[in-house]
Parts: structure tokens; C-alpha cells; sequence
């Protein structure tokens, strides 16, 4: 018995064909969570810190990100919302972006939410990070 599958995009969970732009400098996590996004159909470019990403958003052939993921802890001066604010402004776009963080002090967790973004604390659970995911890219 085959079974019809049809694709639907009311289904918000959906994640099929987004485009992410993730910054993690830990190349295991950065590994497994490009895993992770690409299980969910999405289409992920990555770099491990702001000149990375940089390179990655100046190429002619980039496209505009459906949202950016960014660990908040980066090797040298800028912060994973330093990233997005440079991506923001590079592309001169408003993009969904979610921080995550290992960093569970209250202060910190504040400062990131008072900028306007949310935080995702590791280790990741990926049925929330999903439902985040989709949340932005969808609303």
C-alpha cells in the first residue's frame, strides 16, 4: 500500500528548503547541529565566527537567510549578536535570529532577550529548537 505524500506548507512545523545561517565556533556542536537542520530538510550555511560569516554573506551567489543561529560565545571580540546585527545590516534586512547560549546567568540571558532575541540555552532540545525555528520562519 503506497502512501501519498503530499506537501503542505500550513504545516508549520515544516522546515523543508529553509535557509539557515548558523555561527558556532565548536566544531563538534557546529557539526551536529548543520546535522541536525539539514535532517529537517533545511539548507544550512555556517561559520565559526564574524569574518566567516562574513565571507559566507558577501558572496554573489548568497542568499537571504530565512534566519540566522548564533551561539552568543565567539572566538574574539564579537558576540553571536554582533554577528546578527552585521548580517542584518550587510544585507540590509530584518532576519529572524535566535541565540544560543551555554551561559545560564540570569544577567546574561536578560541582556540577549532585551536586545529582542530569543535565547535557546545548550544543551539544545531539539524538539524546542524546531518549534522555535519554525515559530520565526513563519510568523
Amino acid at each position: 500500500q503506497r502512501q501519498m505524500c503530499i506537501r503542505d506548507r500550513s504545516n508549520i512545523m515544516d522546515l523543508t528548503g529553509a535557509r539557515v545561517l548558523l555561527v558556532e565556533d565548536d566544531i563538534d556542536v557546529l557539526k551536529a547541529t548543520i546535522q541536525l537542520l539539514e535532517s529537517w530538510g533545511c539548507i544550512v550555511e555556517a561559520g565559526r565566527d564574524q569574518d566567516e560569516i562574513k565571507d559566507i554573506i558577501k558572496s554573489p551567489s548568497y542568499l537571504l537567510p530565512d534566519i540566522i543561529v548564533a551561539d552568543n560565545r565567539l572566538p574574539g571580540d564579537a558576540s553571536g549578536i554582533d554577528v546578527v546585527k552585521l548580517v542584518q545590516q550587510e544585507l540590509e534586512s530584518v532576519i529572524p535570529s535566535i541565540i544560543i547560549t551555554g551561559d545560564v546567568e540570569r544577567s546574561h540571558i536578560q541582556s540577549i532577550k532585551e536586545k529582542g532575541l530569543p535565547v535557546l540555552l545548550k544543551p539544545i532540545q531539539p524538539a524546542k529548537f524546531r518549534a522555535i525555528l519554525s515559530h520565526l520562519i513563519n510568523s
